[in-house]
C-alpha cells in the first residue's frame, strides 16, 4: 500500500499500489518519490499524486534506492549491484558490480 500525507501525517490517503510489493522507497522533496520493489518495479510520481511506471533493465528484486530529483536515482539490486539513471529512469547504467 502506498499513502500519502500532506499534513505532516496527522491524516493519510491511500494511493493505489499496482498490486506490487514495494521493498523501498525515496522522496527528495515533497512532491517526488521513487518506489522500488520486486522484480524490477519502479514507480515515480512527480506531483505526489499520480504515479508512473518506469522501466528497468532487468527482472531483479530491488531493495533499495537513493534519489536527489525526478531525474536522477540510483537503485540496489538484491545481489548487490547498484544503476543510475540521470534521465528519469530513461535509461540506466551499472555504477557498481558484484
Amino acid at each position: 500500500m502506498i499513502e500519502r500525507s500532506t499534513d505532516g501525517g496527522a491524516t493519510w490517503e491511500t494511493q493505489s499500489a499496482r498490486g506490487q510489493r514495494w521493498t523501498a522507497g525515496a522522496a527528495p522533496s515533497p512532491t517526488i518519490c521513487w518506489l522500488v520493489g520486486e522484480r524490477g518495479a519502479v514507480l515515480l510520481s512527480k506531483d505526489g499524486q499520480l504515479w508512473q511506471a518506469v522501466t528497468f533493465p532487468e527482472a531483479i528484486d530491488l531493495v533499495a534506492i537513493l534519489a536527489s530529483d525526478a531525474s536522477r536515482a540510483t537503485v540496489t539490486t538484491a545481489d548487490g549491484r547498484s544503476f543510475a539513471t540521470t534521465d528519469g529512469g530513461k535509461t540506466w547504467t551499472i555504477v557498481s558490480s558484484r
